[in-house]
């Protein structure tokens, strides 16, 4: 693609995009400026991905199409520069700010093209939504390069802006919920006599399936609860276990408290 992307702030989220989309065409290594105020960071992502830095962000901002804006929520207001700087009229902001409305970003940078994205985790895997919305300055190819930048990461779904902030304590934080579940699950295979290898594949095969077997079903999964819980069997044991210590609420409990948290961040970073 002959187009140039500018990232701004080369955490470990940037570095996942900017890996995705090397690996999926969707830039070029010579395509791609960073710049982060962490000269390590820079210098990691040049040995390694072979993009380029720039010394001066406004000059990295310059040649831009795409700008991935990637700083810190509380950091934010120190990017009012860009407002003044030289910079493409046709430009197009992908803000991963975390709690930053597109409103904000407009007035801290000026109107603009502005899209938000808060990106899955399961980059690796390509596996996982990210969410997206954008303002009405953005038309179709602007979506479409929005859709290549989030699809190389996983899947995407556009979702109304004031979702953005339970988006973040639900869907993001999803993968630590399953994670800790799996470890239950590990440790549940050792405590009954498998090596930790067993348990782990044994494990690992059983999410994997299960996942796939709902979306190939299209069934809702208590449909598949009844169905591996005969009378008197051994499904309908594990089942009362998991009722008896409230896991269903458990779960919700915990969503609702990340939702809460990530709208305590917005408050929290909200932008005079």
């Amino acid at each position: 693609m002959n187009k140039n992307l500018f990232v701004l702030g080369a955490g470990n989220m940037a570095e996942s995009i900017v890996a995705a989309l090397l690996e999926d065409g969707v830039f070029e290594p010579y395509g791609i400026t960073v710049y982060d105020i962490s000269k390590a960071r820079m210098d990691h992502m040049i040995e390694t991905y072979g993009v380029i830095a720039a010394l001066d962000p406004a000059a990295g901002l310059a040649d831009a199409d795409v700008m991935l804006l990637a700083v810190r929520p509380q950091d934010l207001p120190q990017v009012r520069w860009i407002r003044d700087a030289e910079k493409k009229k046709d430009l197009l902001t992908v803000s991963i700010v975390c709690s930053q409305l597109i409103s904000t970003l407009e007035e801290v940078m000026g109107e603009g093209k502005t899209a938000r994205m808060m990106p899955n985790t399961l980059t690796k895997a390509k596996h996982g939504y990210s969410s997206l919305c954008v303002n009405e300055a953005c038309g179709e190819e602007d979506k479409k390069m929005l859709e290549s930048i989030a699809g190389a990461i996983g899947q995407y779904m556009y979702v109304d802006e004031k979702l953005f902030n339970a988006w973040t304590g639900f869907a993001t934080s999803a993968p630590l919920m399953i994670y800790k579940f799996i470890y239950g699950m590990i440790e549940g295979g050792i405590y009954s006599g498998f090596t930790l290898e067993q348990s782990k594949e044994i494990v690992y095969e059983a999410i994997i399936g299960t996942g796939m077997n709902l979306q190939l079903t299209g069934e809702h999964p208590l449909q598949l609860v009844d169905k591996l819980t005969t009378p008197g069997g051994v499904g309908i044991e594990h089942f009362k276990a998991l009722e008896e210590g409230n896991f269903t609420n458990l779960c919700i409990d915990a969503v609702w408290a990340a939702v809460q948290k990530a709208e305590a961040m917005a408050e929290k970073y909200k932008v005079d």
